[in-house]
Protein backbone atom coordinates (compact mmCIF):
# COMPACT_ATOMS: atom_id res chain seq x y z
CA UNK A 1 0.00 0.00 0.00
CA UNK A 2 1.24 3.48 -0.90
CA UNK A 3 0.36 6.13 1.68
CA UNK A 4 0.78 9.69 0.43
CA UNK A 5 0.60 12.75 2.67
CA UNK A 6 -0.22 16.13 1.10
CA UNK A 7 -0.43 19.81 2.06
CA UNK A 8 -1.18 19.47 5.77
CA UNK A 9 1.79 17.19 6.41
CA UNK A 10 4.02 19.32 4.17
CA UNK A 11 3.27 22.23 6.49
CA UNK A 12 4.13 20.14 9.56
CA UNK A 13 7.39 18.98 7.97
CA UNK A 14 8.44 22.48 6.93
CA UNK A 15 7.29 24.21 10.13
CA UNK A 16 10.29 23.42 12.34
CA UNK A 17 12.63 20.64 13.49
CA UNK A 18 9.97 19.18 15.78
CA UNK A 19 7.53 18.84 12.90
CA UNK A 20 10.17 17.24 10.68
CA UNK A 21 10.99 14.77 13.47
CA UNK A 22 7.32 13.84 13.82
CA UNK A 23 7.08 13.07 10.10
CA UNK A 24 10.32 11.06 10.21
CA UNK A 25 9.01 9.04 13.17
CA UNK A 26 5.86 8.12 11.27
CA UNK A 27 7.90 7.18 8.20
CA UNK A 28 10.03 4.86 10.38
CA UNK A 29 6.87 3.28 11.78
CA UNK A 30 5.60 2.57 8.28
CA UNK A 31 8.93 1.10 7.23
CA UNK A 32 9.92 -0.90 10.33
CA UNK A 33 6.97 -1.45 12.68
CA UNK A 34 4.07 -1.94 10.28
CA UNK A 35 5.32 -5.29 8.89
CA UNK A 36 5.46 -6.64 12.47
CA UNK A 37 1.87 -5.66 13.37
CA UNK A 38 0.21 -6.46 10.04
CA UNK A 39 -1.58 -9.80 10.06
CA UNK A 40 -2.77 -11.83 7.14
CA UNK A 41 -5.71 -9.51 6.48
CA UNK A 42 -3.47 -6.45 5.95
CA UNK A 43 -0.80 -5.75 3.33
CA UNK A 44 2.65 -6.59 4.60
CA UNK A 45 4.23 -3.44 3.15
CA UNK A 46 3.21 0.16 3.84
CA UNK A 47 5.09 2.72 1.74
CA UNK A 48 4.88 6.29 3.09
CA UNK A 49 5.84 9.40 1.13
CA UNK A 50 5.12 13.12 1.35
CA UNK A 51 3.60 14.16 -1.96
CA UNK A 52 5.01 17.51 -3.08
CA UNK A 53 2.61 20.14 -4.38
CA UNK A 54 3.34 19.71 -8.08
CA UNK A 55 2.71 15.96 -7.92
CA UNK A 56 -0.43 16.45 -5.85
CA UNK A 57 -1.73 18.75 -8.58
CA UNK A 58 -0.69 16.34 -11.37
CA UNK A 59 -2.28 13.31 -9.75
CA UNK A 60 -5.52 15.07 -8.81
CA UNK A 61 -5.88 16.43 -12.32
CA UNK A 62 -5.10 13.06 -13.91
CA UNK A 63 -7.75 11.44 -11.71
CA UNK A 64 -10.29 14.14 -12.60
CA UNK A 65 -9.65 13.66 -16.32
CA UNK A 66 -10.06 9.90 -15.99
CA UNK A 67 -13.26 10.13 -13.96
CA UNK A 68 -14.99 13.10 -15.63
CA UNK A 69 -13.49 13.28 -19.13
CA UNK A 70 -16.42 11.62 -20.88
CA UNK A 71 -18.99 13.75 -19.05
CA UNK A 72 -17.18 16.94 -20.05
CA UNK A 73 -16.91 15.74 -23.67
CA UNK A 74 -20.67 15.15 -23.77
CA UNK A 75 -21.15 18.82 -22.79
CA UNK A 76 -18.86 19.97 -25.60
CA UNK A 77 -15.70 20.64 -23.58
CA UNK A 78 -12.42 19.31 -24.93
CA UNK A 79 -10.59 19.60 -21.61
CA UNK A 80 -11.32 18.93 -17.95
CA UNK A 81 -9.99 21.92 -16.05
CA UNK A 82 -9.53 21.52 -12.33
CA UNK A 83 -9.94 23.66 -9.22
CA UNK A 84 -9.42 21.38 -6.21
CA UNK A 85 -8.97 22.36 -2.59
CA UNK A 86 -8.40 20.69 0.73
CA UNK A 87 -7.56 21.88 4.21
CA UNK A 88 -4.05 23.10 3.36
CA UNK A 89 -3.70 23.70 -0.38
CA UNK A 90 -5.49 24.46 -3.65
CA UNK A 91 -4.59 22.77 -6.94
CA UNK A 92 -5.30 24.36 -10.32
CA UNK A 93 -5.01 22.56 -13.66
CA UNK A 94 -6.19 24.45 -16.76
CA UNK A 95 -5.83 24.34 -20.53
CA UNK A 96 -2.22 24.93 -21.54
CA UNK A 97 -0.85 23.04 -18.56
CA UNK A 98 0.02 19.37 -18.68
CA UNK A 99 0.22 16.37 -16.36
CA UNK A 100 3.24 15.15 -18.33
CA UNK A 101 6.68 15.64 -16.81
CA UNK A 102 7.88 17.63 -19.85
CA UNK A 103 4.93 20.01 -20.00
CA UNK A 104 4.00 23.08 -17.98
CA UNK A 105 2.81 21.58 -14.69
CA UNK A 106 -0.40 22.45 -12.87
CA UNK A 107 -0.13 24.69 -9.83
CA UNK A 108 -0.47 23.99 -6.11
CA UNK A 109 -1.02 27.00 -3.85
CA UNK A 110 -0.72 27.01 -0.04
CA UNK A 111 -4.25 28.35 0.48
CA UNK A 112 -6.28 25.93 2.56
CA UNK A 113 -10.02 26.29 2.27
CA UNK A 114 -10.52 25.13 5.84
CA UNK A 115 -8.11 27.67 7.28
CA UNK A 116 -9.46 30.44 5.09
CA UNK A 117 -13.01 29.76 6.19
CA UNK A 118 -12.07 29.51 9.87
CA UNK A 119 -10.24 32.83 9.73
CA UNK A 120 -13.22 34.48 8.08
CA UNK A 121 -15.70 32.99 10.54
CA UNK A 122 -13.50 34.03 13.46
CA UNK A 123 -13.63 37.62 12.22
CA UNK A 124 -17.42 37.42 11.91
CA UNK A 125 -17.82 35.89 15.38
CA UNK A 126 -15.60 38.59 16.89
CA UNK A 127 -17.64 41.37 15.31
CA UNK A 128 -20.97 39.89 16.42
CA UNK A 129 -19.77 39.31 19.99
CA UNK A 130 -18.33 42.81 20.21
CA UNK A 131 -21.53 44.42 18.95
CA UNK A 132 -23.68 42.27 21.26
CA UNK A 133 -21.58 43.29 24.27
CA UNK A 134 -21.90 46.97 23.37
CA UNK A 135 -25.65 46.57 22.92
CA UNK A 136 -25.77 45.06 26.42
CA UNK A 137 -24.15 48.21 27.79
CA UNK A 138 -20.66 46.80 28.40
CA UNK A 139 -17.57 48.97 28.09
CA UNK A 140 -15.39 48.91 25.00
CA UNK A 141 -12.69 47.03 26.89
CA UNK A 142 -15.21 44.37 27.92
CA UNK A 143 -16.61 44.23 24.37
CA UNK A 144 -13.09 43.78 23.05
CA UNK A 145 -12.59 40.86 25.45
CA UNK A 146 -15.86 39.33 24.27
CA UNK A 147 -14.82 39.60 20.63
CA UNK A 148 -11.41 38.08 21.23
CA UNK A 149 -12.87 35.16 23.19
CA UNK A 150 -15.43 34.44 20.46
CA UNK A 151 -12.73 34.56 17.78
CA UNK A 152 -10.47 32.22 19.72
CA UNK A 153 -13.38 29.82 20.21
CA UNK A 154 -13.99 29.59 16.45
CA UNK A 155 -10.28 28.98 15.82
CA UNK A 156 -10.51 26.19 18.42
CA UNK A 157 -13.25 24.57 16.27
CA UNK A 158 -16.20 25.63 18.42
CA UNK A 159 -19.56 26.15 16.76
CA UNK A 160 -21.00 29.62 16.23
CA UNK A 161 -23.48 29.46 19.09
CA UNK A 162 -20.81 28.09 21.44
CA UNK A 163 -18.44 30.88 20.46
CA UNK A 164 -21.15 33.48 21.07
CA UNK A 165 -21.79 32.10 24.57
CA UNK A 166 -18.06 32.04 25.34
CA UNK A 167 -17.72 35.62 24.15
CA UNK A 168 -20.69 36.73 26.24
CA UNK A 169 -19.22 35.19 29.41
CA UNK A 170 -15.79 36.68 28.69
CA UNK A 171 -17.33 40.13 28.23
CA UNK A 172 -19.23 39.90 31.50
CA UNK A 173 -16.11 38.75 33.33
CA UNK A 174 -14.07 41.60 31.89
CA UNK A 175 -16.78 44.11 32.80
CA UNK A 176 -16.91 42.79 36.37
CA UNK A 177 -13.13 42.96 36.70
CA UNK A 178 -13.04 46.51 35.36
CA UNK A 179 -15.69 47.57 37.90
CA UNK A 180 -13.58 46.69 40.93
CA UNK A 181 -12.48 49.61 43.18
CA UNK A 182 -8.87 49.20 42.08
CA UNK A 183 -9.78 49.26 38.40
CA UNK A 184 -12.04 52.30 38.81
CA UNK A 185 -9.29 54.19 40.63
CA UNK A 186 -6.80 53.44 37.87
CA UNK A 187 -9.40 54.47 35.29
CA UNK A 188 -9.97 57.85 36.92
CA UNK A 189 -6.24 58.54 37.05
CA UNK A 190 -5.90 57.84 33.33
CA UNK A 191 -8.82 60.00 32.19
CA UNK A 192 -6.86 63.25 32.25
CA UNK A 193 -4.38 62.23 29.58
CA UNK A 194 -7.08 60.28 27.71
CA UNK A 195 -9.29 63.37 27.41
CA UNK A 196 -6.40 65.35 25.96
CA UNK A 197 -5.70 62.63 23.40
CA UNK A 198 -9.36 62.48 22.43
CA UNK A 199 -9.51 66.25 21.97
CA UNK A 200 -6.50 66.18 19.66
CA UNK A 201 -8.03 63.36 17.63
CA UNK A 202 -11.30 65.27 17.27
CA UNK A 203 -9.50 68.37 16.04
CA UNK A 204 -7.77 66.23 13.40
CA UNK A 205 -11.12 64.82 12.28
CA UNK A 206 -10.49 61.29 13.60
CA UNK A 207 -13.44 60.53 15.82
CA UNK A 208 -12.75 56.75 15.82
CA UNK A 209 -14.60 54.12 17.77
CA UNK A 210 -18.29 53.38 18.11
CA UNK A 211 -20.86 56.08 18.73
CA UNK A 212 -21.21 56.94 22.41
CA UNK A 213 -17.73 55.77 23.43
CA UNK A 214 -15.94 57.48 26.27
CA UNK A 215 -13.15 59.98 25.59
CA UNK A 216 -9.90 58.29 24.77
CA UNK A 217 -11.48 54.94 23.94
CA UNK A 218 -11.28 53.52 20.45
CA UNK A 219 -13.15 50.73 18.73
CA UNK A 220 -11.81 47.19 19.08
CA UNK A 221 -9.51 46.57 16.09
CA UNK A 222 -11.49 43.73 14.54
CA UNK A 223 -11.13 43.38 10.76
CA UNK A 224 -14.18 43.94 8.63
CA UNK A 225 -15.59 41.43 6.18
CA UNK A 226 -13.87 43.43 3.45
CA UNK A 227 -10.60 43.04 5.37
CA UNK A 228 -11.06 39.28 5.40
CA UNK A 229 -11.70 39.25 1.66
CA UNK A 230 -8.62 41.40 1.09
CA UNK A 231 -6.44 39.03 3.11
CA UNK A 232 -7.59 36.06 1.04
CA UNK A 233 -7.18 38.03 -2.15
CA UNK A 234 -3.55 38.80 -1.27
CA UNK A 235 -2.87 35.09 -0.85
CA UNK A 236 -4.38 34.32 -4.24
CA UNK A 237 -2.71 37.27 -5.99
CA UNK A 238 0.68 36.12 -4.72
CA UNK A 239 0.32 33.14 -7.04
CA UNK A 240 -1.18 35.12 -9.92
CA UNK A 241 2.01 35.12 -12.02
CA UNK A 242 1.80 31.32 -12.21
CA UNK A 243 -1.71 31.48 -13.68
CA UNK A 244 -1.76 34.70 -15.72
CA UNK A 245 -0.02 33.19 -18.81
CA UNK A 246 -3.08 30.94 -19.19
CA UNK A 247 -5.76 33.58 -18.57
CA UNK A 248 -8.56 34.05 -19.37
CA UNK A 249 -9.78 30.63 -18.27
CA UNK A 250 -12.56 29.49 -20.61
CA UNK A 251 -14.63 26.33 -20.75
CA UNK A 252 -15.74 23.87 -18.13
CA UNK A 253 -14.08 23.81 -14.73
CA UNK A 254 -14.48 21.01 -12.21
CA UNK A 255 -14.45 22.24 -8.61
CA UNK A 256 -13.59 19.42 -6.22
CA UNK A 257 -13.33 18.76 -2.51
CA UNK A 258 -14.02 21.56 -0.04
CA UNK A 259 -13.48 24.51 -2.36
CA UNK A 260 -17.15 25.32 -1.77
CA UNK A 261 -16.03 26.69 1.61
CA UNK A 262 -13.96 29.35 -0.16
CA UNK A 263 -16.65 29.95 -2.77
CA UNK A 264 -19.06 30.86 0.01
CA UNK A 265 -16.72 33.72 0.89
CA UNK A 266 -17.27 35.35 -2.49
CA UNK A 267 -14.73 33.69 -4.77
CA UNK A 268 -17.24 31.60 -6.70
Amino acid sequence: VFLGATGGVRKIRDRDDVGAAQVDAFARFCRLTWPKVADGSLPATLSFQIVEGVNEARWEWAAAKELFGSAFAEQGYDCVQLLAAGGASVQVGIRGMSTAEAGTPPVSMPLGSGGAQRGFLADVAAGKATRAALDDGLSLDAADAAGRAASDAILADKRGNEAAAIGQEAGKAAQKASSSPQALDARLKSLGSARLSASEATVQGDSGGFGGSSPGESAPPWPSKEGSYARLRRLIDAHGPLLLPFAPIRGGVLAMSSFADVAELGFA
